[in-house]
């Protein structure tokens, strides 16, 4: 699955760059640490394995960790757009009815009733500690026909529908990439595209 191959990166390359953005980099090690603290504060607020998380903030460092804590805790996240219009991200939030929605400030929802069901990615790492590195594995017993995450279609042709992805569907996607690009440890991707493009 793709979150034991990320763990296993973390071991092996700990110092490698996982992330770049402008001249900021954070290593595989200190993403894995930040993915360790998500994972931490979800099963706190309750997250337990197949519940679903909405996930309503723009790509960031820190919304990378997000989803990795997700996956982590066996969960599933579905990523909103923030330039999506309220009505359409509202129709989503309904539809797909999360068990957790977090959002950055300039983001939340007022328009859905989940204020004791959400929590801002502020306060979900507000109380961040960096752990000795035993303690950010989490043993993951993932199941690969689990769905790892959730994507609505335009609705252009009508009313938008949630697309589960199972992570055995994501892990063959990366085999794919992989093969067709022969990645190593050594190649970088651009990433132009929002959280909920696939």
């Amino acid at each position: 699955m793709f979150i034991n191959r990320f763990e296993e990166a973390a071991r092996r390359f700990p110092n490698a760059t996982a992330l770049a953005a402008g001249y900021r980099r954070l290593s595989y090690r200190d993403l894995n640490h930040l993915a360790q603290h998500v994972h931490r504060s979800l099963k706190i607020r309750g997250l337990c394995t197949n519940m679903v998380v909405a996930i309503v903030t723009d790509r960031s460092f820190r919304s990378i960790a997000i989803i990795l804590g997700i996956l982590k805790a066996g969960a599933t996240y579905l990523p909103i757009d923030t330039d999506n219009p309220p009505e359409r991200r509202s129709f989503i939030i309904n539809d797909a009815q999360p068990d957790l929605i977090i959002y950055d400030k300039d983001h939340y929802p007022t328009d859905v009733d989940y204020q004791d069901r959400s929590v801002s990615i502020d306060n979900l790492f507000a109380n961040y500690e960096y752990r000795s590195a035993r303690s950010n594995y989490s043993r993951i017993t993932n199941s690969r026909k689990r769905p790892a995450y959730i994507l609505y279609t335009s609705g252009s042709t009508g009313t938008p529908k949630g697309v589960v992805v199972s992570n055995e569907n994501l892990s063959s996607f990366l085999d794919s990439i992989n093969a067709e690009l022969k990645l190593d440890r050594r190649s970088v991707f651009l990433a132009t595209t929002t959280l909920s493009f696939d």
